[in-house]
C-alpha cells in the first residue's frame, strides 16, 4: 500500500490521505473517524478518548510530511457538568530516566531509539516521540503507527479504570508531568471518586 504521488499536488492532500488510511483501520475497530479535522474518537460509559492528527507548515511534498499524534482522555461522568478533560500525551509518553539530568532517550514510532545530551535539560527522561515522517507512506509505516497508537495510547482506556493503572500512570514520572496531573482538577476529582483508597495528591507531591 503506497500513496501515488502523481495524484497528489500538495503536502496537505498527502497528509489527508495518510490520515484517511489510519482512520479506516480504526473505523473497523469501532472508532469514529472525522476527516475534516482528522481525529479518531472512542467512547464508552466511562471514558472518551480523542486522538487528533496534526502536521507541520514546514512539510515538503516528496521529502518530509510530519504526523503528530495527540491523545486526550476525558471522563464521561465529569463531562456532565464540565469538559471532563483528564490528561493528554505528555502524561503517558514521558518517564524519568537517569540521574544525569542531561541524558534524554527518545523512542521513535518506527522503532529507532535515540540517545542525546541536553545540557539545558532539567530532568533526564525517556520520551515516546509522537511525531513521525509519513513521506513514502507504505504498509510498514501504517502498521508501526497503528502499533504505536494501540500500545502507547489505547491501552490506557482500560488501565485508567483500575487502581493499578492509576499507580502506573503516576509512577516514575518527571516533575513536569507531576505538575500537569496535579493541576488537572478533573483528574484529581476522577481519582477521588473512583479510587478513594488512593491518596492521589500525596502521590503527586514533588
Amino acid at each position: 500500500m503506497e500513496i501515488d504521488l502523481t495524484e497528489i499536488k500538495t503536502s496537505k492532500e498527502y497528509f489527508q490521505k495518510v490520515c484517511n488510511e489510519i482512520g479506516k483501520k480504526y473505523e473497523s475497530k469501532g472508532f469514529k473517524y472525522l476527516s475534516s479535522r482528522p481525529k479518531i474518537i472512542y467512547k464508552d460509559t466511562e471514558i472518551k478518548l480523542e486522538i487528533t492528527f496534526w502536521s507541520s507548515r514546514t512539510n515538503e511534498l516528496g521529502n518530509y510530511i510530519n504526523l503528530e499524534i495527540l491523545p486526550n482522555f476525558h471522563s464521561i461522568e465529569l463531562r456532565k457538568n464540565k469538559k471532563g478533560y483528564l490528561f493528554g500525551h505528555t502524561s503517558i509518553f514521558t518517564k524519568k530516566y537517569l540521574k544525569d539530568k542531561s541524558k534524554i532517550r527518545v523512542n521513535q514510532i518506527y522503532g529507532e531509539t535515540l540517545e542525546r545530551t541536553d545540557e539545558y535539560s532539567r530532568e533526564s527522561v525517556i520520551y515516546d516521540n509522537n511525531n513521525c515522517n509519513v513521506n513514502d507512506f507504505n504498509e510498514y509505516k501504517l502498521n508501526k503507527i497503528i502499533e504505536f497508537i494501540d500500545s502507547k495510547i489505547i491501552i490506557w482506556i482500560e488501565k485508567i479504570k483500575t487502581e493499578e493503572g492509576i499507580f502506573e500512570l503516576t509512577e516514575n514520572i518527571p516533575d513536569s508531568v507531576t505538575y500537569n496531573l496535579r493541576e488537572s482538577i478533573n483528574f484529581i476529582e476522577y481519582c477521588k471518586i473512583n479510587f478513594p483508597k488512593i491518596d492521589i495528591l500525596e502521590r503527586l507531591k514533588n
